[in-house]
């Protein structure tokens, strides 16, 4: 068997996605394994999807340092009780039995991921110092570490370099450990990336709010006597949240989100969290309103926005959706989820010259391969 042939029938009768960027093959190659052994590869997830196979080329949280649309969806299908596995690039090579690949098989020093995480590396090896993940292997006294473990470095040093707040990537590592426990996210501390998270910020001897690098912070509470941390959310409610959820349990997991809110006051996250625990209970009124929420808490929450579009298209409210999904847009206008949406939203209002425009923006945003394609399918249809 070559580095790329796949043993008879792994995949058959299967429904496979893919996302993210895979290391070790093209995804036309990934393609082809899964339509060679029996199975049938699918651009989008719904209820019949049976497998999404998760990249191991980027850590799969979006620039905001939340879970991708399509975990997010997996998750949502897993929760109303469907068959679908997430996997990841790894676990579909072994059960492929895929051989001779190098990627998987290499490792590398902290030397390489000074030179590996480029502009990014003072952050990756701060991350590493905490004890975010353990090493590999270590050979002869030197700490090894495969690709994933430093893809994974320099996917979350960007983030915390872009200024996305440690509470938000321990939330969006815990949703990934709880989908991917064998992936490199699953393997993380989440305690070492909070404790690491609560001496970003310092009061210095002078008296003044500073982060490790010296960047000076600003002070709301003048008076304050003992140094500034960022308020976390309770660990067991959280926790209890997110299994309820993997048990299918959405009246556990809403109560437990609702408690976090009554414990901490309104926090952007937290409703995000529970409108999506509705949304899976298909309880999409109060989904939109906890969208809703956590949108006047955050105007600039591209994903509740996206969101909330998706739940108003629901309810058939169309008007109001492509608002939801335009608001994303104005946010981040490359944010292909909301791109897609609003297309999606303004062709079901058979308002199709104006979907068109936006099928060709995606086009033009260089989506994944699974988006494209569809996009060029609607714009087929003229």
């Amino acid at each position: 068997m070559d580095s790329h042939e796949c043993a008879d029938n792994a995949w058959q009768n299967e429904r496979v996605a893919f996302t993210g960027r895979l290391c070790n093959l093209t995804r036309e190659q990934a393609h082809q394994i899964v339509l060679s052994s029996g199975g049938c590869v699918v651009s989008r997830i719904d209820k019949s999807t049976t497998v999404l196979v998760v990249g191991s080329g980027n850590l799969p949280l979006n620039r905001q340092g939340r879970p991708t649309r399509q975990l997010q969806q997996a998750r949502m299908l897993r929760n109303c009780q469907t068959d679908i596995r997430v996997i990841d690039e790894r676990q579909f090579l072994e059960q492929s039995r895929i051989v001779d690949l190098q990627s998987g098989h290499q490792r590398f020093t902290l030397a390489d991921v000074e030179q590996m995480a480029g502009d990014v590396h003072e952050h990756a090896q701060r991350l590493l110092r905490a004890g975010l993940l353990e090493p590999t292997e270590i050979r002869q006294g030197v700490p090894l570490f495969s690709f994933s473990d430093i893809r994974l470095l320099i996917d979350l040093g960007r983030l915390c370099q872009q200024g996305v707040r440690t509470t938000t990537l321990r939330r969006g590592l815990q949703y990934l450990k709880t989908l991917l426990p064998s992936s490199a996210a699953g393997r993380t501390s989440l305690a070492a990336l909070e404790a690491w998270g609560q001496r970003l910020v310092l009061r210095g001897p002078d008296g003044r709010l500073q982060d490790d690098t010296g960047q000076l912070h600003f002070d709301f509470d003048e008076h304050a006597e003992t140094p500034s941390t960022t308020v976390q959310l309770p660990r067991d409610l959280y926790a209890e949240a997110l299994a309820c959820e993997a048990n299918h349990d959405l009246p556990g997991a809403v109560r437990a989100y609702q408690e976090l809110l009554i414990q901490n006051g309104p926090d952007a996250d937290t409703c995000f969290q529970l409108a999506n625990a509705h949304f899976a209970a298909n309880e999409l009124a109060a989904a939109a309103t906890r969208f809703r929420q956590a949108v006047e808490l955050e105007p600039d929450y591209t994903e509740a926005w996206n969101n909330l579009g998706n739940v108003l298209a629901l309810l058939g409210e169309h008007a109001a959706a492509v608002d939801a999904y335009q608001q994303a847009l104005l946010v981040d206008p490359h944010w292909t989820d909301a791109r897609f949406g609003l297309a999606d939203v303004l062709d079901e209002c058979g308002r199709s010259q104006e979907a068109n425009t936006h099928w060709r923006r995606l086009l033009a945003d260089d989506p994944e391969p699974d988006y494209a394609a569809y996009a060029q399918q609607r714009l087929a249809r003229g």
